[in-house]
């Protein structure tokens, strides 16, 4: 079981990577350490996002499991066609949104445990602004 460590601050959590979209879960495994700033999503509802350009999950042209609903400590995959992907993270109700309307996303990775604090750190984006994130391969992932 692959885990990774989400890190905003002070406030940090671990996810476990989902299984159900094995070449995006992939891909994203192979591309961390993802380094970032993450912004409030403007349209999604209570969620997070950072564009990352590393490789190979920024080349990634398809939705491997399209979904919506982004449930709360859930990390979900949107490619771009900019050669970038664009990551989301929940932290309550949230659904992959744009400027047009619903789109779709994969999702890559699901909380381990309440992760309050980083939660709430994803949430104070809403007023405080955007704030620098990693994402890095959990010490004791295989």
């Amino acid at each position: 079981m692959k885990r990774i460590e989400v890190r905003v601050g002070d406030a940090a959590a671990r996810y476990t990577l989902l299984e159900d979209a094995p070449k995006t879960a992939d891909a994203f495994w192979e591309s961390l350490p993802i380094e970032g700033t993450i912004t409030h999503a403007r349209w999604a509802g209570s969620a997070v996002w950072v564009k990352t350009p590393n490789q190979p999950i920024a080349a990634l042209d398809d939705i491997e499991l399209p979904v919506t609903s982004i449930y709360p400590g859930t990390i979900v995959v949107r490619p771009n066609p900019r050669g970038v992907a664009e990551l989301f993270m929940s932290y309550g109700v949230a659904e992959s949104r744009g400027p047009v309307g619903r789109t779709y996303a994969t999702p890559v990775a699901e909380l381990d445990g309440d992760g309050a604090d980083l939660l709430a750190a994803f949430g104070a984006t809403w007023q405080g602004g955007s704030t620098e994130v990693s994402i890095t391969r959990a010490e004791d992932a295989s």
